[in-house]
């Protein structure tokens, strides 16, 4: 009587671990159809005070999910790069609450970026100085600088990359 009582038991505990491993393995295939990029980057327009103080870039991600799956995400996380890989801008808070991904919908989510003004004046340099970053503005309505931007997004413990180059 008493091993009967051990196998059913050992047995529930297999099948809620069974469970518990195939709601897992069903979100770890659902997060191959979730979508991540970059909407918008806001560059801010350069004027002598940029070159003084930091300042606030936003940058609006899209997170879409074509998956019959609910998503929470707890991370979300952007750094802006320059060409040779060194770092421009990184996010000023991070998300305070988990969001919700509904199954077959398109998100936009804003984060607000810090660009110190060392960095600027590097950015500058190195897409050919304040002349021709003048220039570019005035005939494109473009700065005509190459940025890359990474991070990542963390929903249900599964992490997917952000990795986008745009030009500003």
């Amino acid at each position: 009587m008493k091993r009967k009582i051990v196998i059913v038991a050992i047995l529930i505990v297999v099948l809620i671990a069974a469970k518990k491993g195939y709601q897992y393995y069903q979100k770890y295939r659902g997060s191959e159809d979730i979508y991540v990029s970059i909407d918008k980057f806001q560059f801010p327009e350069l004027n002598l005070s940029s070159i003084f103080g930091d300042v606030l870039t936003k940058v609006t991600v899209n997170i879409n999910n074509y998956s019959p799956e609910t998503f929470h995400v707890q991370q979300l996380q952007i750094n802006v790069l320059g060409d040779q890989n060194e770092m421009l801008a990184e996010q000023q808070y991070p998300i305070n609450q988990p969001l919700e991904i509904k199954p077959n919908q398109a998100n936009k989510f804003a984060l607000n970026l810090i660009l110190s003004p060392f960095t600027l004046k590097q950015l500058i340099k190195s897409a050919g100085g304040i002349a021709t970053v003048g220039a570019n503005y005035l005939v494109n309505g473009k700065y005509n600088i190459p940025i890359q931007i990474v991070g990542f997004v963390r929903a249900e413990g599964i992490k997917i990359p952000i990795n986008e180059k745009i030009v500003v």
